[in-house]
């Protein structure tokens, strides 16, 4: 992996995650039932401690985005001890504070239902019929522009970004 950021992998002394030792971090945490797939593979989690959701997901969904998850998902699971897992899978936290649980929402949704981030609707403009990509959501598109930029998911950055602008006016009109 490049120089870049690195993740907060946790080592906890009991293997039993179901029940965490009194003080234990994790036993405040609060699995989304949305993206806490039975049979995921690794724990992701914003690096927050005042945020405390956290995702069970997929690990070859993650690595297909690239950049930050490829570098870091090439180790595998086979290679953590016991202890290093919660739910008998590895935790990743992601590298920056400011990524919150929303963010990693909106990634979740981006990547299980790809037909959120946009859609594809045929217009009548005057000028002619033509295809044109709206956001369902602009505040997933701009979710997902901040984790595609910070951890280096150059795809997901630039079609947020398209999507944000398409839906955002870049001169202000004047109102009258």
């Amino acid at each position: 992996m490049a120089d870049g950021p690195k993740p907060v992998i946790h080592n906890f002394d009991a293997p039993d995650a179901e029940s965490p030792p009194p003080g234990d971090a994790r036993s405040s945490w609060k699995p989304y039932e949305e993206f806490y797939f039975d049979d995921g593979d690794i724990i992701l989690r914003a690096n927050n401690e005042l945020d405390n959701t956290i995702f069970r997901v997929h690990r070859h969904r993650l690595r297909v985005l690239g950049g930050f998850f490829a570098d870091i998902l090439q180790v595998t699971q086979s290679q953590f001890e016991d202890d290093d897992l919660y739910d008998d899978c590895q935790i990743l936290e992601l590298p920056f504070d400011f990524i919150s649980s929303f963010d990693i929402i909106q990634l979740l949704k981006y990547i299980y239902h790809e037909t959120i981030m946009g859609q594809t609707v045929e217009c009548e403009w005057p000028h002619g019929r033509q295809e044109q990509r709206f956001m369902v959501n602009v505040d997933m598109a701009l979710s997902l522009a901040l984790i595609g930029q910070m951890l280096s998911l150059g795809r997901i950055r630039n079609e947020a970004v398209i999507m944000a602008s398409a839906r955002i006016p870049v001169q202000p009109r004047r109102i009258q």
